[in-house]
């Protein structure tokens, strides 16, 4: 009688070579993965990393007056608010 059974358990990631949300660094004999900078989650379950958008809070983004932030996927870019501009050229 035994209250324990011997266990090898192996694991392995399917990585997609386009998926650019998770980062896996190989050492000795084992993987290390984590989310990209601009993604967040669990890089071990399917779909873990999430695109975090950096728009909804001004401390993430570096656009001010009139630029407006777009979010994309990882990151973020400034581009001009055309709408700001034709408010002030139609005053």
């Amino acid at each position: 009688y035994r209250d324990y059974v011997p266990m090898d358990l192996g694991w392995m990631m399917n990585l997609n070579d386009n998926d650019i949300s998770t980062h896996c660094q190989e050492g000795y004999n084992q993987s290390e993965c984590a989310c990209e900078d601009g993604f967040e989650g669990n890089p071990y379950l399917e779909l873990g990393c999430a695109d975090v958008d950096e728009c909804k809070t001004p401390e993430k983004n570096t656009c001010q007056g009139m630029l407006k932030c777009v979010n994309t996927r990882g990151g973020y870019r400034c581009a001009i608010n055309k709408i700001y501009i034709i408010i002030i050229g139609t005053q």
